[in-house]
């Protein structure tokens, strides 16, 4: 309630909303990760998935944006096919970018380092 209608003003109960309401929103955020990582914590569960995406979230953050660009250049029926078949491609898309560039370029790297760091 706190960052609703954020866009229509930036002064008064807007405005107080991002000021209180965003801090509020991120400490919140927060504790459901302290929560998920505490060994005692309410919300440890098993999400399917979760493992691929947290290996795959830095070459996902990498490319989500352009590949959102080259989705509609390559693939213009999926927008006008509705938002879930967009969506599809569009996730599918990016798991696969940001798979190739896990294998690719990142865990190569990563083993280069701790080959280096086995050294030292």
């Amino acid at each position: 309630m706190l960052c609703k209608d954020r866009y229509l003003s930036v002064s008064g109960a807007t405005a107080l909303g991002d000021v209180i309401g965003f801090p509020l929103l991120s400490v919140g955020l927060a504790l459901l990760v302290a929560s998920a990582l505490s060994e005692n914590g309410w919300l440890r569960l098993r999400v399917p998935g979760a493992k691929l995406v947290a290996t795959l979230a830095y070459s996902l953050y990498l490319t989500h944006k352009a590949l959102i660009h080259l989705v509609d250049l390559w693939f213009p029926w999926a927008e006008r096919a509705g938002w879930l078949p967009w969506m599809a491609v569009y996730a599918t898309c990016c798991l696969v970018a940001a798979s190739l560039l896990y294998l690719c370029v990142e865990r190569p790297f990563l083993m280069l380092r701790e080959r280096g760091a086995e050294r030292s």
